[in-house]
């Protein structure tokens, strides 16, 4: 509806208010989508402040007072007899009266503007004349606009009882004029603020009040005690003598947190750098008592240019996404999405933890396309950082985006930073890998996950860090239901088998306790094996292992058929006492040869346990020291993660490198992991699996 000329660049909506002399409209930006405020003048034959010389006074003093306070002019077109003036978007302060009082906060934040607003008029050398209710608007952040310039004259002129605000007094709002201008008294006394002093008195009173037309004396009984006397001075009978706004506001302690946080903000550029911090240190303690719209629209912007300026500490960056959590998709991607991709892209170590810590507050509210193609590759360099901090929070907070990351990326890039990161030579950093792995385990499509679950765990469990090991055999408890019995029966169960004997008993007590649960899903699934047919029928179940023993121990007898084809104890060939396999000590569950030994970890996992019991590592679960084995599986995996601590040590490794369960390690986890053990002649299962 409204005009449609192609210079005019807004759609506008029905009307929303019925001004003095104008229809308000909200519009809508026809290529940008900003929203907007137009005001629709009648110029044919309007009358009183309606009058064509009222309203292009109305224009021109919109386009050229400048000042926050001020409504703001964005542009204008005359078409058809009516005047489209178009502006940030607003409310009339008519429409809010009710919900501004109750909120008293709010209200005097509302009269510090308005007298803001005033004073840099008068400052000017302006008269405005008409302030009132019907002349003040408020936006969406809560700031409060005062407008209403149809009368608005230079006070050289006034005081010569001439201009647009004498020939305008007769459609003024009445109670805003003085005494000395109604009796027609001598202005030559009167100051540039003394007109305003007197309507912005009894604007203030019929705030507090509510109504209008009350007399004067009775007034000062709605006023609060911390304004009453300073409210008198702007309405004394002598118009040299009364209060200009500036002064009231310098006069008057509003003790207002609305107040602090945004009269702050707005001189943030001329703070110093230790006000600032001292600002931002009682910022949180403040925000409770602002509302939300002033939060969302006026103190979440200033924030994140302050956070772009880098004046700033976490917690405030923090305060930003507990604001933003709030808007909706489509003020977020405009309010915040961009400045989280600037941050990621910072070099400012704190600005990056801080994102790191609150990823899971924001997460949801970035788009995946945005997350997969701008984020993540910002993200991801927290894994190679430099920092053991910034690594710390990047593997331990991932499993925040996981659920909106593309296959493509958790498989070509995710993947490999983690494999990558259990050889840290953070101790913490290689256990919290292992819980993220663990988290990550169902995110991970079938054939992912058989190839990286079960080496990415058996290699944990080598770590000479005992909380990696612990979190490996926890991980396995937690995603026991997505192997398969190969996986279980040769890769899991002799990875878990030596750590019964784990130095540590925390260790140990899992260990035993995955061992019970990987044997008993191997014995319920016996029944579906298919047995493989033998040779000798009559032998029974055994019979292929009496074949193995007949063709290695059975004498010369056997041979010619003479013999029995089935020897007893009696007939096997026993080893000498000479030629025993030395058998090593319990303890070194793990032994290496020189030649086996990797290059980067050349500490054998054997002297690890050859030397006394290590001091007692931090706990898994950092709140709780006497941690229940059973406990990984009980809460959710994603909130046991170890906090990190200086270890200058690199992993170490041990075991029989030759095993063909270790195979691939040198190549991440292995693109052929399980290849050799599809020859190995079991039966085969297919995708036999038993779920929890």
């Amino acid at each position: 509806m409204g005009l449609q000329s192609s210079n005019f660049a807004y759609t506008l909506e029905e009307p929303a208010y019925h001004g003095p002399g104008y229809l308000l409209h909200q519009s809508v930006h026809k290529q940008n989508g900003g929203q907007y405020s137009v005001f629709v003048f009648d110029t044919s034959n309007g009358s009183g402040l309606n009058a064509k010389r009222f309203i292009d006074s109305y224009l021109l003093r919109l386009k050229t007072c400048r000042q926050p306070n001020l409504l703001k002019f964005y542009d204008s077109v005359e078409e058809n007899n009516k005047l489209y003036i178009v502006t940030e978007r607003v409310v009339p302060f008519t429409d809010l009266l009710w919900d501004v009082k109750q909120n008293t906060n709010v209200m005097e934040w509302g009269i510090h503007q308005i007298l803001s607003a005033t004073s840099f008029l008068n400052d000017q050398g302006f008269v405005h004349g008409n302030i009132g209710s019907h002349s003040i608007f408020i936006n969406n952040g809560g700031d409060w606009r005062l407008a209403g310039f149809q009368t608005l004259t230079e006070f050289s002129k006034v005081k010569n009882r001439s201009g647009l605000y004498i020939d305008g007094l007769p459609y003024v709002y009445q109670n805003a004029v003085p005494p000395e201008i109604k009796n027609s008294q001598s202005l030559s006394n009167i100051n540039p603020h003394s007109i305003d002093s007197w309507g912005v008195a009894i604007f203030i009173a019929e705030l507090f009040c509510g109504q209008k037309d009350v007399d004067i004396v009775k007034m000062a009984e709605y006023i609060p005690k911390k304004f009453v006397s300073k409210w008198k001075k702007l309405l004394r009978n002598d118009p040299s003598n009364r209060l200009s706004s500036s002064q009231f506001l310098a006069e008057v302690r509003f003790n207002n947190p609305i107040i602090e946080v945004c009269v702050f903000l707005d001189e943030f550029a001329v703070k110093e750098q230790n006000e600032i911090d001292l600002f931002f240190r009682k910022l949180p303690s403040l925000i409770e008592y602002i509302p939300m719209d002033i939060c969302k629209y006026k103190i979440l912007p200033r924030l994140t240019e302050a956070i772009d300026f880098g004046s700033t500490d976490k917690d405030i960056i923090t305060l930003v996404f507990n604001i933003a959590k709030d808007l909706d998709d489509s003020e977020y991607d405009k309010l915040v999405l961009p400045a989280v991709i600037r941050w990621f892209n910072s070099k400012d170590l704190m600005v990056r933890s801080a994102l790191l810590e609150n990823l899971e507050i924001y997460a949801k509210n970035i788009p995946s396309n945005i997350l997969n193609k701008d984020i993540f590759p910002l993200f991801a360099a927290g894994f190679v950082d430099s920092s053991p901090n910034i690594r710390f929070l990047t593997v331990t907070s991932v499993i925040h985006i996981v659920p909106k990351l593309s296959s493509k990326t958790v498989n070509n890039n995710l993947l490999k930073f983690l494999a990558n990161l259990q050889a840290d030579r953070q101790h913490g950093i290689r256990a919290n890998t292992t819980i993220c792995i663990t988290n990550l385990a169902e995110h991970l499509e079938r054939k992912t996950r058989d190839k990286v679950l079960v080496p990415a765990f058996t290699r944990a469990l080598k770590d000479s860090f005992p909380q990696s090991r612990q979190a490996a055999i926890q991980g396995l408890i937690h995603t026991k239901s997505l192997f398969t019995i190969n996986q279980i029966a040769r890769g899991i169960m002799p990875a878990l088998a030596p750590l019964t004997v784990d130095p540590v008993r925390e260790v140990r007590s899992d260990c035993i306790k995955a061992l019970k649960d990987f044997v008993q899903i191997v014995e319920d699934l016996q029944d579906t094996i298919v047995d493989t047919p033998t040779e000798q029928k009559d032998v029974g179940v055994l019979g292929w292992a009496v074949q193995s023993i007949s063709k290695i121990y059975v004498g010369e007898e056997a041979k010619t058929g003479t013999g029995n084809p089935i020897p007893g104890n009696d007939t096997i060939s026993r080893t000498p006492s000479s030629d025993k396999a030395k058998i090593p000590p319990t303890t070194n569950v793990y032994t290496e040869t020189p030649e086996e030994v990797e290059e980067d970890y050349s500490d054998s996992y054997e002297d690890a346990w050859n030397q006394p019991p290590p001091v007692k590592a931090p706990p898994l679960h950092t709140n709780n020291t006497n941690r229940n084995p059973n406990e990984f599986v009980r809460h959710p995996v994603r909130t046991n993660f170890v906090q990190p601590a200086p270890d200058s040590s690199p992993l170490k490794l041990g075991g029989n490198k030759t095993s063909q369960w270790d195979d691939g390690w040198d190549d991440e986890w292995g693109d052929n992991f399980f290849d050799d053990a599809a020859t190995v002649d079991l039966p085969s299962l297919g995708s036999l699996r038993k779920r929890n």
